[in-house]
């Protein structure tokens, strides 16, 4: 009988924790952040790369890239995927990238990726 309550108030005592641990773990599944980067393209082929390669990145929530403005815009599940990751998604497709509206040593997505860019014929 005692062998019985002791595993009864231990596995009572461990269900709290349990349930607590489980909540964090859905609120950071839920946890939705914007990036967006400054990125040296200069056609719509450029454009149409850097869409098809970051649309089915791992943890991309929405994208929007813009020829006019140099910039990509991407909304990203953080449980998923990095500002790292997704900057070396695009520079591995022979872009520069920097974080767009910060200092680039405070930026998340600060390190140094070097540029594979090829000039194109438009």
């Amino acid at each position: 009988m005692k062998y019985f309550m002791l595993t009864l108030l231990a596995l009572v005592m461990l269900m709290p924790s349990r349930a607590n641990s489980g909540d964090k773990k859905e609120n950071k599944a839920k946890k939705v952040e914007t990036i967006v980067f400054s990125v040296n393209m200069d056609c719509q082929g450029c454009v149409d790369g850097i869409t098809k390669e970051l649309t089915f990145t791992k943890g991309v929530k929405n994208l929007d890239v813009s020829l006019e403005n140099k910039t990509v815009k991407v909304e990203y599940r953080t449980d998923k995927t990095t500002p790292v990751l997704l900057k070396k998604a695009i520079v591995n497709l022979g872009y520069e990238v920097k974080e767009a509206g910060c200092e680039e040593s405070q930026s998340p997505c600060s390190e140094e990726l070097p540029s594979q860019h090829q000039e194109h014929e438009h």
